[in-house]
């Protein structure tokens, strides 16, 4: 509805009421100030108290309306100082994870490899949602010193970086071993394991340094449940698994939460960019997958929680997926084909 409407006071009221139901205190309690902010029938003194708004009573005994507030001024963006970089931004998780974050207020770094994607992104957020804070940064996280650079180009207000998404990563070609392409397992190798490396090892120093901070790792099922063909790809995703588990160590004494997220299959470009192939990549056809948000949903769940509670991992799977080996490829319902028709027509 939001997408539809950015200024729907009724959708921010529900999408309140839904957070605050979910433990998502602080999320909820900006979106009941929106919805009071375009119409203020939504406020009242026991909804406040029910969101966690503070409201003086004018203690002023003389005073013939007790029901009276004083009006204080109240930060509706409790997450407007909180930066979140996310890597792998053009397209999939990493878009949907941004543009959520975004509409929630946070500072949001967007960056990906294709400037021209990135703008349009950046663009298409800033006409749909009001005060969205968002900057971009193009480059390939598998150039060490591309990172760098654009990173040092960041102004100084957006460099003290609070959580880091590594989600860039990719799959790229499906072959027995033996017959493996050995660019293929370089770019593998390279984007999945050293790109997350070079954008930990910059952005880590300065969370140390600030004694908080939040780094999560986009892994896969493939790190635990290896499937033939999967060879390379398998072995990058569980080098993050192992990366996750010992960077967690190194950093928690910094008050540095490290956490991942696992998928199964996933409906984005994933399956487009392993085979080259637009015929092969239909893998999804007699069968729902997770979607780029359902993941999304995930990590934000990961990072809006409490600074005391981490979430190491977690493991997620559509419905008719068990493993990496049992997909229930009975169909999708015809509500999910019109849900995805619908969604194709709205990205483009």
């Amino acid at each position: 509805a939001l997408e539809i409407d950015p200024k729907f006071e009724q959708a921010y009221y529900a999408l309140a009421v839904c957070q605050l139901q979910l433990g998502m205190t602080e999320a909820a309690k900006a979106n009941y100030l929106q919805a009071y902010l375009l119409d203020e029938d939504f406020r009242s003194a026991e909804e406040d108290i029910r969101f966690g708004v503070i409201r003086l009573e004018d203690l002023d005994e003389s005073n013939t309306e007790p029901n009276e507030y004083i009006e204080i001024e109240i930060d509706d963006n409790p997450n407007k100082d909180t930066v979140v970089l996310v890597t792998g931004a053009t397209s999939g998780i990493g878009r949907s994870l941004a543009e959520r974050l975004a509409i929630d207020g946070y500072k949001v770094i967007i960056t990906g490899r294709r400037e021209n994607r990135l703008a349009i992104f950046k663009k298409y957020l800033e006409d749909r949602h009001d005060d969205v804070q968002i900057e971009t940064l193009a480059f390939d996280v598998r150039d060490e010193a591309a990172s760098k650079a654009a990173f040092n180009s960041l102004p100084e207000a957006w460099k003290n970086i609070d959580v880091l998404i590594n989600n860039a990563g990719l799959a790229k070609g499906f072959a027995p071993f033996q017959d493996g392409d050995m660019q293929a397992w370089e770019q593998m190798i390279d984007t999945n394991i050293k790109g997350l490396l070079y954008m930990s090892r910059m952005i880590s120093p300065i969370m140390v340094a600030r004694k908080k901070g939040h780094i999560v790792n986009v892994s896969s099922v493939a790190a635990t449940q290896v499937y033939p063909n999967g060879n390379v790809y398998c072995a990058t995703k569980a080098a993050v698994d192992s990366l996750t588990k010992t960077m967690r160590i190194d950093l928690h004494s910094h008050n540095i939460r490290v956490s991942s997220v696992s998928p199964g299959h996933v409906e984005t470009e994933f399956a487009l960019v392993r085979f080259d192939d637009k015929e092969k990549a239909k893998i999804y056809e007699d069968y729902q997958p997770l979607k780029a948000e359902d993941v999304a949903d995930a990590i934000y769940y990961m990072i809006s929680r409490p600074s005391h509670v981490n979430i190491q991992d977690m493991l997620l799977f559509g419905t008719q997926q068990a493993s990496v080996y049992h997909i229930h490829r009975n169909g999708r319902t015809q509500e999910e084909k019109e849900e995805e028709k619908t969604l194709v027509e709205t990205e483009q």
